[in-house]
């Protein structure tokens, strides 16, 4: 049997949702690990799609490789999802998220 729940658990109100609520939030680009492309690859896709510096690139390479998984663009909706299909073109598995 489940213990009762209690009361601090459960929200008292329901926040609004508004379309500034949205326009606030920033959308996120993860990069998860790759067991199959070279690092040197990953970190040039890197380069490339993000314009970022080559220590950069290794940086969120590395992080993605020992985490599985990295943010490499926080940032508007239209631009995360231009940057993930942009890594998808060098078939890399990231994706979107709030």
């Amino acid at each position: 049997m489940l213990p009762p729940r209690s009361s601090a658990s459960v929200p008292l109100e329901t926040p609004s949702v508004t379309a500034d609520t949205f326009s606030e939030e920033a959308w996120v680009v993860l990069l998860f690990d790759d067991p199959v492309n070279t690092m040197a690859y990953v970190a040039a896709a890197l380069r490339a799609v993000l314009h970022v510096d080559g220590p950069t690139a290794e940086h969120l390479m590395m992080t993605a490789h020992n985490e599985g998984r990295a943010a490499v663009f926080s940032g508007d909706r239209a631009e995360a999802e231009r940057i993930c299909v942009d890594l998808h073109g060098w078939s890399l598995n990231a994706t979107v998220v709030r």
